[in-house]
This record gives structure tokens, sequence and C-alpha cells, in this order.
């Protein structure tokens, strides 16, 4: 289980403990009504609000939070430098391991040196396509941020229709012991709008910002990697250089030959 589903696990706890210290009757919460409203509602404006294959994109991207992802950084660095260690930048040795090269955008950039642009080019390229990563990333995020704002505000709906039911059979059907009661039915969907939003789709639009940020570090690490590949850097140069886009607690000693700084041993 990962930190988001831990997390998730752990704000449902402590409002469960609330709502049973504070509720008397729980079947208050049974407000199946207010919810539908909120979540048909959220998916109904994401609709109209993007296409429906962005909309299933951003289920599938706030789904991923749950899925635990380990930091690719060192991993890339790693493979840069035994790239180099094992071709030398030499474009026909780098087509013959071509296939090895595990990350997409790294093999991107072998492929542009096995193809021989010069140095000019391959920064030019790289450079413009880590820009767009970046520019889809922030799209998504922001899509995922936005769709923050509307649970709150369909709960407030819920509970606006709840006070209507409510006033419409004061004085006739509903009782006078009965009314305190049904404005508190009516008043659970804002709760729950607020829980969506605050609990779940904020907090996984942050995740999404972070793992966004993370992605486009490592395509920077690539992008330097790969310039040095295509000007035949040595080894140890391109380790160095490399170790510095990394904590000191992640660099790593490829070359087994030592560092200017605090490295681990490469697995």
């Amino acid at each position: 289980m990962n930190a988001s589903a831990i997390g998730i696990v752990l704000s449902l706890i402590f409002i469960g403990q609330i709502v049973h210290h504070a509720v008397q009757d729980l079947r208050v919460f049974n407000d199946i009504p207010g919810f539908i409203l909120i979540l048909g509602s959220t998916v109904a404006v994401a609709l109209i609000t993007y296409s429906a294959r962005d909309v299933k994109g951003i289920g599938a991207l706030m789904m991923s939070v749950f899925r635990s992802q380990e930091d690719e950084a060192p991993k890339v660095v790693t493979e840069a430098i035994t790239l180099v260690k094992e071709t030398d930048g030499d474009p026909r040795r780098l087509e013959s391991v071509m296939a090895s090269v595990k990350h997409p955008f790294l093999l991107e950039g072998v492929s542009l040196v096995v193809d021989r642009f010069d140095r000019d080019q391959i920064d030019i390229v790289m450079r413009d396509r880590t820009k767009r990563t970046k520019e889809d990333w922030a799209r998504k995020t922001q899509s995922v941020k936005t769709l923050a704002k509307y649970p709150p505000a369909f709960g407030i709906m819920a509970c606006v229709i709840g006070l209507i039911s409510v006033m419409q059979k004061l004085g006739g059907e509903l009782g006078p012991g009965e009314l305190a009661p049904s404005m508190a039915v009516a008043l659970v969907g804002t709760l729950i709008g607020l829980v969506a939003s605050n609990y779940f789709i904020m907090p996984m639009g942050e995740k999404i910002a972070l793992r966004a940020e993370q992605d486009v570090h490592v395509r920077k690490i690539i992008h330097q990697a790969t310039l040095m590949i295509a000007a035949r850097e040595p080894a140890l140069v391109v380790q160095e250089k490399l170790n510095s886009f990394l904590s000191e607690h992640e660099r790593v000693d490829v070359l087994g030959i030592g560092s200017l700084s605090r490295v681990n041993k490469a697995a």
C-alpha cells in the first residue's frame, strides 16, 4: 500500500471517528440522492469542459496516484553513464545497444545520436520535447485541480434542494420534531462535496503535480546526458556532471573508481 492509499484510509478513519462522536443517528448520512447529484454532476461538468478522451485520461491519471512510483533520476543517471562506459559515444556501438535502453526519452536521445544529428540539433529537439511534456503535465494537473472546485458547489446545491423539500413539507406532513433531522440530511450533501474535494481530488492534483516535476527533472537529466554522449565526453566527466542533478544521498558511482562527492555504489 503506497502513501496515497494510506493517507486516504487515515482520512476516512479520522472522519469516521469525528462523525461517530458528533452524530447521534448515523442514518442521517444515508443521502443517496445527494451523493448521486454530486458525483453525476461533477462527471457531467467534466464532459462539458473537456473531451471524453480527456476525461478518461484524467480518471486514469487520478487512479495512478495509488500506484507506487520510485524516483527514476538515479536509475537514468546510472543507465546513461553505463551507455557512455560501454560505447564511448560511438554511434555504431550505440546502435548495437539501443535495444537495452529502458527509458523512452533516453532512447529518443540515443536515436538522435545514432542518426548523426549534430549537438545543436539534438539540443533543440530535446529541449522542445521536454517543453511540450511540461506543458502537457501542466494541462493535466490543472484539469484535476479544476475539477476539485465542483463537488463543494454541487454539495451546496444538494443542500439547497434538501432545504426546499423541507420547507415544502413544513406545516404539512412534516411535524415540528422532524424539522431539525430533515435539515441535517440536507446538510449532508455539503459535507460530501467538501470531503470529495479536500480529501481526494485536490490531494490527487498535488500528487500529480509532484510527479510531473519529477518527470521533467528526469528529462532534463537525459537531455544533458544525450548532449554529452553526442560530444563523446569521457565517462568520468559524464558521471560527475549527471551526479550534480541528484541529491547527495542519491549519487552513483557506476565506474567504481570513486567520485568527487559522496556517492552510493550503483547496483
